[in-house]
């Protein structure tokens, strides 16, 4: 029979559990103020995600050092793929861009690794095991797939929403004199409806003395006037060209030949920027002039949007797009801290290149290349905490923002 112990014994054995049931409580209670002041729901929990990935490398020549390192990259590369794998849709284009794709993307640098560390090293024989744990950063991580060109049905469709409106505004000639309407603008006209893209009220425009401004300009090589044009009718992209046709030599048939040749460029009506081109050509005989002329640029125009819509496709597949930035009343001495900070990716971590464009009379003129949304970025700069100065915003459009540097006096700081 176990020996029961004695009145000393007992007391030692009480105090002992009344201490663990004091210790429970406290812990509990630390537990508690520890959720209400730092909640599970918080951005910057939800957001990190912790992957193990195993890695073998065989020692060569009793070198365990280097086959440590050779068994923690392949532990490093197991381990992000797994991470990829979790944002990737199976069966999609996604999973197809991934597969071709995984080799590239797994060379580095991982700009969304933010911790890593070996859980276990072993070795059998001749062979090294590696454990390894990573942490990353998800939301970094997906804006780094859609950088790549892997969410490219996902981002595609985020970026045909933000989508501005649409303006076409074409010069067309034939024979040498300009013809309306046009048959160019039209066709292009038609299939962006087909596509799904918002086009502004073309009848509308059409009545503006600008429009007809626009054209003549259009005809002598210059898109400045068609540009302003499409800002002013609230059209983010403009679509412009030119069409000529021409007669050519006669057909065997006897009947005349009409050659179309059609240019088209699609520009950001804000900034001028040109961000896809295409030429097409076409020829069809007939005995009627404008019928001839009519089917010749049906053909080049068909040929010439084809390949504008691929540019156009391939653009919106990508996360990335440029953004112009105008900063006026600031010192060069404030650009060049201000690009310190701003290329701080704990700061701003959507803002991938910063490039200076010009600096004169106290106005700073740059190029970013952003991976959210322009209206998302003007807001974060704008309501961002520099100090020292705010950055107001002046003027807005999609593919360009002025601002105007503000200092801040001493008794707002």
């Amino acid at each position: 029979m176990a020996k029961m112990p004695y009145g000393s014994e007992i007391k030692k054995v009480s105090d002992l559990c009344r201490f663990h049931r004091v210790y429970q409580l406290l812990y509990l209670a630390n537990l508690m103020i520890g959720l209400i002041i730092f909640p599970a729901s918080t951005s910057w929990s939800s957001q990190l995600e912790r992957f193990v990935g195993v890695g073998t490398a065989v020692v060569i020549n009793d070198n365990y050092q280097a086959a440590e390192e050779l068994a923690e990259q392949s532990a490093i590369r197991k381990s992000i793929s797994e991470a990829m794998e979790t944002i990737i849709q199976k069966g999609t284009k996604e999973e197809t861009a991934y597969l071709l794709r995984k080799p590239a993307l797994l060379t580095g640098p991982f700009p969304f690794l933010t911790h890593q560390r070996i859980l276990e090293s072993s070795q059998e024989g001749k062979f090294l095991t590696v454990n390894l744990e990573i942490e990353v950063d998800k939301e970094i991580l997906t804006q780094f797939l859609g950088q790549k060109g892997i969410l490219a049905q996902r981002v595609e469709r985020e970026n045909r929403k933000n989508l501005p409106s649409i303006m076409v505004l074409v010069g067309e000639e034939i024979a040498g004199k300009e013809h309306r309407p046009s048959f160019t603008v039209n066709l292009i006209i038609q299939a962006l409806l087909n596509e799904g893209f918002s086009l502004v009220d073309q009848e509308a425009t059409k009545k503006s003395i600008d429009h007809d401004r626009g054209i003549q300009q259009l005809l002598r090589g210059n898109s400045r006037a068609a540009a302003a044009m499409a800002l002013q009718y609230g059209a983010g992209i403009l679509i412009t060209g030119r069409t000529t046709v021409r007669k050519s030599a006669l057909s065997p048939g006897g009947m005349q030949v009409y050659g179309a040749n059609v240019t088209l460029q699609a520009l950001h009506a804000d900034s001028g920027e040109i961000f896809a081109s295409a030429i097409g050509d076409g020829a069809y005989p007939h005995v009627n002039m404008l019928t001839g002329s009519q089917k010749a640029v049906e053909e080049a125009t068909q040929k010439a949007l084809r390949s504008l819509l691929d540019d156009f496709q391939q653009q919106l597949e990508t996360s990335a797009s440029t953004l112009l930035v105008s900063i006026s009343g600031i010192t060069y001495e404030q650009l060049a801290y201000l690009k310190k900070i701003l290329r701080e990716t704990t700061r701003f971590p959507d803002l991938t290149d910063i490039q200076q464009k010009s600096f004169q009379g106290q106005v700073a003129k740059l190029q970013f290349t952003i991976t959210n949304s322009p209206q998302e970025f003007a807001d974060n700069l704008a309501t961002y905490d520099f100090q020292k100065f705010a950055l107001n915003v002046l003027s807005y459009s999609p593919r360009k923002i002025d601002f105007a540097l503000k200092l801040k006096s001493s008794s707002s700081r």
